[in-house]
């Protein structure tokens, strides 16, 4: 083994606690369910928390399962010449929290949706501390989150009014690695906050041991 390959190695075991680190393939994010934190193994030095999230639809839940999300902390700004579009922004419904995916689904144009369905619902998402479970596979580099956070911030802006010529900023205060819950419903997945229906394969495999070795 040459020193390039040794400096490619990731030792599973938590700093913290000295306990495991979950990071079954294709997972690029490893966690620690006892410290309850989560890496990114390409970085491991980064260290993120780890919260699971309240499952309020409660029917069936012997089919629960985790999905992984980067829930970026923050706040957007925005510049425009255009007084109105700017009256626009500045009377809009203000964002919580954005819940980016860090799983990989075959029905990546939900990603926006979702994102914007939970920062427009924030009272609805609360963390459960002594929640645990199986959490799918996560791909998602958080070293691009704030480039996504403004992604995200410019489609909310857009539903509003036109963006052309409009500069936008996201600054991030936080960022935590989320378990957001799933329910299996028929052919289907349902979110266990808002209740929001996704038919089909909505995640790659349907399950924590037979993801896809595709990444983000």
């Amino acid at each position: 083994m040459t020193d390039k390959d040794a400096s490619l190695l990731v030792p599973l075991v938590c700093p913290r606690c000295n306990g495991d680190i979950e990071a079954p393939s294709p997972s690029r994010i490893g966690l620690c369910l006892n410290c309850k934190t989560a890496r990114f193994m390409r970085e491991p030095s980064g260290e993120y928390r780890l919260v699971f999230i309240e499952a309020k639809k409660q029917e069936g839940t012997s089919n629960l399962i985790y999905a992984p999300f980067w829930r970026v902390e923050g706040s957007g700004a925005v510049r425009t010449d255009d007084e109105k579009k700017l009256r626009v922004y500045q009377n809009a419904r203000p964002l919580g929290p954005l819940y980016i995916p860090a799983f990989w689904t075959p029905k990546a144009a939900n990603y926006e949706n979702i994102t914007m369905r939970y920062a427009l619902a924030p009272d609805a998402i609360a963390e459960d501390a002594g929640a645990t479970g199986n959490v799918l596979a996560g791909v998602l580099n958080p070293m691009n989150l704030r480039e996504i956070a403004v992604l995200c911030y410019l489609a909310y802006l857009d539903r509003l009014a036109d963006v052309t010529g409009v500069e936008a900023s996201f600054t991030v205060d936080e960022v935590a690695y989320a378990a957001v819950p799933f329910l299996k419903v028929g052919a289907g997945w349902k979110d266990g906050i808002l209740g929001l229906q996704f038919p089909g394969p909505y995640f790659w495999g349907s399950g924590p041991s037979n993801m896809s070795s595709q990444s983000m």
